[in-house]
């Protein structure tokens, strides 16, 4: 091959890379003093489509705050109507994960359902306890690089907005077979929503799933705050809303 040739393509690949930005609980490229210490509350629902009855409502209270030591909690309540799960997540200062616990209340059932996950250096696995984790015991190595993907709307307030286009995050939801990967979120637009008669300048994010599957994120430019989100799955919609 030619050396002009290769010199050329050397430099689209750099260029390429450029404008995508890899992030992963070790190299430290989330913003942390983008992130709102404190509670929000988001309504959440799905819709066959715009316009339709809206179904299957639950309010999700999440209360984020840093410990003396630089690391972070989330406490996450998710009221439904039949079932309340109640979550304390802990993270380093990285947001690398540390533990998760999560009680599910059913009206149904008198016992509730109890995960306990820890994680080590590289892998995540099931507190021993039952009394902790009375659930089906799990393990999974190569879990290092990963965000824990419950806390996507606070790791997505972090980004760099301002000066990238394009993130590959890394995330894995504890407890799944599927292993930890990097995943694209575009910055696909700008738009204004508004909220009792007040508007807000957000960022648009997108990633798709596949063909049938997509989520989009609207994030205040001001606050970082992720506003609103809204799920597109095989036909149906799912949206959250920040109400307070």
């Amino acid at each position: 091959m030619n050396k002009i040739v290769q010199y050329i393509i050397l430099l689209t690949g750099c260029f390429s890379f450029s404008q995508t930005d890899s992030i992963n609980t070790q190299n430290h490229k989330l913003k942390s003093e983008q992130l709102y210490l404190g509670q929000n509350t988001y309504a959440v629902y799905f819709q066959n489509e715009s316009g339709t009855t809206k179904q299957n409502f639950e309010i999700w209270d999440r209360r984020i705050q840093q410990k003396p030591d630089g690391s972070y909690t989330l406490d996450w309540t998710r009221h439904g109507v039949k079932d309340v799960y109640k979550y304390s997540i802990h993270v380093d200062q990285n947001f690398k994960p540390i533990t998760e616990e999560i009680i599910k209340t059913s009206f149904e059932k008198r016992q509730p359902e109890k995960t306990y996950y820890s994680f080590e250096q590289n892998s995540i696995h099931s507190h021993a306890d039952t009394l902790k984790h009375n659930v089906e015991a799990f393990s999974m190595e190569g879990t290092g690089l990963a965000f824990n993907w419950e806390l996507d709307l606070e790791i997505l307030s972090m980004l760099p907005l301002k000066k990238q286009e394009k993130f590959v995050l890394n995330f894995y939801h504890p407890g799944s077979k599927t292993p930890p990967q990097y995943y694209v979120y575009e910055k696909v637009r700008e738009e204004v929503l508004e909220f009792n008669a007040v508007k807000f300048n957000c960022w648009v994010l997108k990633i798709d799933h596949n063909e049938k599957q997509w989520s989009e994120f609207w994030i205040d430019k001001q606050t970082f705050k992720v506003l609103q989100m809204r799920d597109f799955f095989y036909g149906r919609f799912r949206y959250k809303k920040l109400v307070i």
